[in-house]
């Protein structure tokens, strides 16, 4: 066999290689831009409420934990559209109930931030952690009670949620629920053992919270249990 020969079979193999590649990067960009926007129709459907949509789509193969660009996921979704029934569809598709997005939240933080109690209890019972942090520390007791959410507070303590978890700046729920002045979740954490001489990272109690803002009716609450 000749140079010449040699080298016109090895421009032949470079050449279909090359076609091969480019046949397969095409078909590789078109499958996962297929992908996205399947997830993305899987968003749209379950925000819109659209449950044969929602179907379809994880029929056609979207990812039952597909995420948005802030890394909220459809179960994320579907709690804050406060949904029992999607909510159960999509973990029994698979949906990891503890994925937390870019700033550490889940489906059940979205849930109690929302005040979407059916979603609440829902994601409870389905064994969500009632005492998972986000990027600030921060748990779902600590979102109720700075919502003055009492009903769901009360949930989340009766499923295990730590009366005096701190978040990053050491505020405990109750410090939370003084700040908003929400008297009700006040009282419903000292009934439950809120430690009301708990002092934050800055040196300061619950008492000296509601005495800054002027808040007599918690400030008489508090001293009366030894604050």
């Amino acid at each position: 066999m000749t140079i010449a020969n040699c080298s016109y079979i090895w421009k032949n193999i470079v050449k279909t290689v090359g076609f091969f590649c480019i046949v397969l990067g095409s078909f590789f960009i078109t499958t996962v831009a297929k992908a996205q926007n399947l997830n993305n129709d899987l968003l749209r459907a379950i925000a819109l409420k659209e449950y044969n949509e929602v179907r379809i789509d994880i029929d056609e193969g979207a990812n039952v934990n597909a995420i948005d660009k802030m890394g909220s996921s459809a179960l994320m979704y579907a709690a804050a559209e406060n949904d029992p029934y999607l909510i159960n569809y999509l973990v029994k598709n698979g949906a990891d109930i503890a994925h937390k997005n870019n700033t550490g939240n889940t489906a059940l933080t979205w849930a109690v931030f929302d005040g979407n109690l059916k979603a609440v209890n829902n994601l409870i019972k389905l064994g969500a952690n009632v005492n998972v942090k986000t990027a600030t520390g921060g748990t779902p007791l600590h979102m109720s009670a700075l919502k003055g959410y009492n009903t769901i507070a009360s949930i989340l303590i009766e499923a295990g949620a730590d009366i005096n978890g701190t978040d990053n700046s050491g505020v405990t729920p109750l410090m939370y629920a003084v700040a908003k002045n929400h008297i009700d979740v006040v009282r419903l954490l000292l009934r439950n053992g809120a430690d009301v001489n708990h002092r934050d990272k800055a040196g300061e109690t619950a008492l000296m919270w509601a005495e800054q803002r002027g808040y007599d009716n918690i400030v008489t609450i508090l001293r009366e249990v030894g604050g």
